[in-house]
């Protein structure tokens, strides 16, 4: 499944302290030979496509404020040099969130269509995937659907024959529509639209794609609808019930892929983050501490979460408050108060 990049391109403008200022005239030559080599070595298989990305995405990372322009130009690039989009090795390379450059030219390619609406006519199976998730997360639905059926449309053949790379799309567009529905608050219509995600990607043998969508159908997508429900209702505490160990059991299986520090870590440490905020949300309905601390020394361990809520404090870095760490906060209260009742 793609991995799912922030929607706002957090690459800051200068380099932090410490670091020198690159020669932006080299870098400028030097990004540009090497994104050659990379398309270079997809279309002709001469060269090894996996090692040209990587070099790319380090350059990439080194680019201080270059790294908007080479995202714009390279996006507006492919549309009209759009050969390898259609190279499935490097469709492949992108549903496992391989390059972290390629991720932001996709997501820049979307965005353009909304400014320069005929270029979407001009979009290949990447950018027409991306644009299912621009749409849905814009709320646009009538655009999110008929995105979806061009991808559904040009899939269909391709997933008949159980070709993987073509499962794992069709999973992960499945995914977004699954996200269409639960912010829609059709509970029902989103668990059942992720159970198909979920079954093509386990025959695309994606485990990234069925973490990601068990862990929505186990834990926001069951809570929230029971939430929606009120305690009084007979569903409230199975939905909640059943999906606590289904997250637990994921919580494990992605614990071991990080372990193995693989190069889609990224991709597991972000479902770790995922299922550990799930369980404390659950933990925070249930009234279960013990849960909820265990939640939060793995949150608190992970990077993806880090990433979000670490703040500089009197020249240390600490996290800040949330709603995971409230809810963790909210249960130590009621057992302090527990104990103080009872002494």
């Amino acid at each position: 499944m793609f991995a799912q990049p922030p929607e706002v391109n957090s690459t800051p403008d200068a380099l932090p302290e410490g670091h020198a200022a690159p020669d932006m005239a080299a870098t400028s030559v030097d990004i540009g030979m090497q994104l050659d080599r990379v398309l270079v070595a997809f279309l002709t298989k001469k060269a090894n496509s996996v090692q040209e990305l990587q070099k790319l995405d380090e350059l990439y990372k080194e680019a201080g404020s270059l790294t908007n322009t080479f995202v714009e130009t390279t996006a507006r690039r492919l549309f009209q040099q759009s050969d390898v989009l259609t190279d499935f090795n490097f469709q492949s390379s992108l549903l496992a969130g391989g390059s972290s450059f390629f991720a932001a030219v996709i997501r820049r390619m979307g965005e353009l269509t909304d400014k320069e609406p005929e270029l979407a006519e001009m979009a290949k199976l990447p950018v027409l995937i991306r644009l299912v998730e621009h749409h849905r997360r814009g709320r646009n639905e009538n655009q999110m659907r008929a995105f979806a059926e061009r991808v559904t449309n040009e899939l269909r053949e391709r997933v008949a024959e159980n070709d993987t790379l073509a499962l794992g799309q069709q999973g992960k567009v499945a995914y977004e529509l699954s996200m269409h529905a639960f912010n829609e608050g059709d509970y029902e219509q989103a668990i059942a639209i992720a159970e198909e995600s979920i079954a093509l990607c386990e025959r695309a043998g994606d485990l990234y794609g069925v973490l990601q969508a068990r862990g929505n159908v186990a834990g926001s997508f069951r809570y929230t609808w029971a939430k929606s429900l009120g305690a009084g209702d007979p569903k409230y505490a199975t939905l909640i019930n059943e999906g606590r160990p289904v997250l637990e059991e994921d919580l494990q299986t992605t614990q071991a892929q990080i372990a193995e520090d693989t190069p889609d870590r990224k991709n597991f440490d972000r479902v770790e983050s995922n299922n550990a905020m799930h369980l404390m949300k659950i933990a925070g309905l249930q009234g279960d501490l013990a849960l909820a601390r265990q939640m939060m020394a793995v949150l608190r361990a992970n990077p993806i979460y880090l990433s979000t809520t670490t703040i500089a404090k009197d020249g240390a870095t600490a996290v800040k408050g949330d709603v995971f760490t409230e809810i963790l906060a909210k249960l130590e209260q009621a057992e302090a108060e527990k104990s103080g009742q009872a002494s």
